[in-house]
């Protein structure tokens, strides 16, 4: 079934993330930052460690913490089930100095911690616009401007596109099944705004894991 959305991204997932780089020289700053997305309709609430200390408790699906600061170097990263001893995903992370990272929990019914690199800068009057496929079961995709060209095709379970510099515009978006052309998802007047880092992130929905649904971070 297609399904319609209607939404301006930054209004709507404003408050998924904690702007930092509004009061923070970041050129300046050594320290690496890290925030986390359970990004699995069937984890239920879930725990965050790192290096066996709760930083994050109680994170249901779709959840997305604010960015937690980080030292560089190898840190090891357990999600459990709230409350509980029951492990879902263990991880090593190498963390490189002044970066930010996005760390999420993907999969159905095993998990595992994927890690991205977020940027948090565009170029002066520009908007930028990433996707990421975290949703298992579904096919490989391709993003299209509608009534336009392809942005962003062949995406598969767990890549990540590379960041597509764009004039800050409000733009309706589908995506379809990379092989049979099939429309799975309408984007309608996604609002892309000027000096605004986004990712769009596809993940199973609650209801119905063969289908999709779309979560919007920025930045």
């Amino acid at each position: 079934m297609l399904k319609r959305y209607h939404y301006s991204a930054y209004e709507r997932y404003q408050p998924h993330y904690v702007p930092l780089y509004r009061t923070k020289n970041y050129a300046n700053n050594l320290t690496s930052y890290v925030r986390f997305l359970n990004a699995t309709p069937t984890s239920g609430s879930v725990d965050v460690y790192i290096n066996e200390k709760v930083v994050l408790r109680e994170k249901m699906f779709k959840h997305s913490s604010h960015y937690i600061p980080l030292q560089e170097g190898e840190q090891k990263i357990d999600v459990y089930i709230s409350n509980t001893n029951q492990l879902l995903a263990s991880r090593m992370i190498n963390i490189r100095k002044s970066n930010c990272y996005t760390l999420s929990l993907v999969g159905l019914e095993e998990f595992e911690l994927l890690k991205k690199v977020d940027s948090l800068y565009t170029q002066p009057g520009e908007s930028q616009l990433r996707f990421v496929h975290y949703s298992p079961l579904s096919p490989i995709i391709n993003v299209k401007v509608v009534y336009g060209d392809i942005i962003f095709p062949n995406l598969s379970y767990r890549e990540i596109t590379q960041y597509l510099a764009l004039t800050p515009m409000t733009v309706d978006l589908k995506i379809l099944n990379a092989d049979t052309k099939e429309v799975i998802i309408e984007l309608n007047r996604v609002n892309l705004r000027a000096n605004a880092s986004y990712t769009a992130i596809i993940i199973p929905p609650i209801e119905n894991s063969n289908n999709v649904d779309i979560h919007f971070l920025s930045p």
